[in-house]
Parts: structure tokens; C-alpha cells; sequence
């Protein structure tokens, strides 16, 4: 016989999710009556199995977004734009910033250019374009 019903701790182990975040997200009203309720003169939570996976689905981002992996993100984006994450300019400054960003945006360049891009739109795409005004500002500096 399968279960159809679940406490709010085994949701918790089966989803990988902190206990806390499910009920920050029960309290803030997140997970509809059709998903976690309580059973009539009862005081424990419990979620339907099915209606819990699909919401999960459509909203992991917010399940397992937590304080820890949003530092992340942000570190990761300050190093990769040519700071330090207490604030400090990398050496190099701006000449390692446009370094850096040129070489990305040609990465990414290529990628377009092998899926075809150029070609179906008939006009060239945003990274090159964005590249092209760098080399000319590049070339403006040498003359």
C-alpha cells in the first residue's frame, strides 16, 4: 500500500530540505491547504506526498535557496567581475576586468556562432556586438 499522507519531518528527509525552511514556508503561506493541512481536532502537519513533489518541482529555487547558497552566488559574482570578496579591487583593475570580460564574452561568442544564431536571425548577435564596441574603444586608445 502506498502512502498517500506524510509527517512534515519525513517531507523534511525525503526532500532534503531544513525542517525550519518548510515551516518558514508553511507560515508564510507558500504551500496551499491542498498541499500540507492538519487533520480535524489534531494538532500535527501533514503534507500529501503528490502535491508536495509537484509544488517542489515548480519551486526548488525556493526550497533549497538558503542564506548559505545566497553568499555564495554573491562571492562567486564579485570574483568573477574582478573583486575580492571583502571588497578589494583584484590587481590589474580595469585592464584585468575588460581582460577577463572579453575572454567570457568570446566564450560565449562561439557557443552562439555554434548553435547557429547568426545565421537565423540574420544579424549578428548581442556578444559580438558587445565585443566589437571593446576592440573598437581598444583600437581608439592605441591610435
Amino acid at each position: 500500500m502506498e502512502k498517500i499522507n506524510c509527517s512534515e519531518k519525513e517531507i523534511a528527509h525525503k526532500f532534503a530540505m531544513p525542517l525550519r525552511t518548510l515551516k518558514r514556508l508553511r507560515k508564510e503561506q507558500k504551500l496551499g491547504k491542498d498541499i500540507c493541512f492538519t487533520a480535524p481536532h489534531n494538532h500535527h502537519v501533514i503534507y500529501n506526498i503528490a502535491n508536495f513533489e509537484e509544488w517542489f518541482e515548480k519551486n526548488k529555487q525556493t526550497a533549497v535557496w538558503t542564506l548559505n547558497t545566497q553568499m555564495k552566488a554573491v562571492v562567486q559574482s564579485l570574483k568573477d567581475n574582478g573583486w575580492w570578496p571583502d571588497g578589494r579591487k583584484k590587481n590589474g583593475g580595469d585592464k584585468w576586468f575588460k581582460a577577463n570580460q572579453t575572454y567570457k564574452m568570446n566564450q560565449e561568442s562561439e557557443k552562439l556562432e555554434a548553435r547557429g544564431y547568426s545565421g537565423h536571425y540574420k544579424k549578428p548577435n548581442k556578444v559580438d556586438v558587445a565585443l566589437a564596441d571593446v576592440f573598437e574603444d581598444e583600437h581608439k586608445a592605441n591610435d
